[in-house]
């Protein structure tokens, strides 16, 4: 049973990251608009849905190969890869 619990809290977590990096591309480009609003009024600046996948992409690619890199050096300790869990 506690190899369920184990193997599901590490889903939990790789979702949680998944979750992240999908969030961020959805949040830079509204902080792009909204900046924009601001000086001009209108909002012109608008990232697409390809760029949107490539920076999640990007962003998961990065998390595992830094996690990864963290295992094989044996230095994982709290903060497992760009997102600390």
């Amino acid at each position: 049973m506690e190899d369920i619990k184990k193997w599901l809290w590490e889903g939990l977590k790789a979702a949680g990251r998944f979750l992240f990096a999908a969030l961020i591309p959805v949040l830079v480009d509204a902080g792009l608009q909204g900046i924009q609003v601001l000086m001009t009024g209108v909002a012109t600046l608008h990232i697409g849905e390809t760029e949107k996948w490539i920076i999640t992409m990007a962003l998961v690619a990065l998390d595992k190969s830094l996690h990864e890199w963290k295992k094989e050096t044996r230095s994982e300790g709290q903060w497992k890869g760009l997102f600390g869990f």
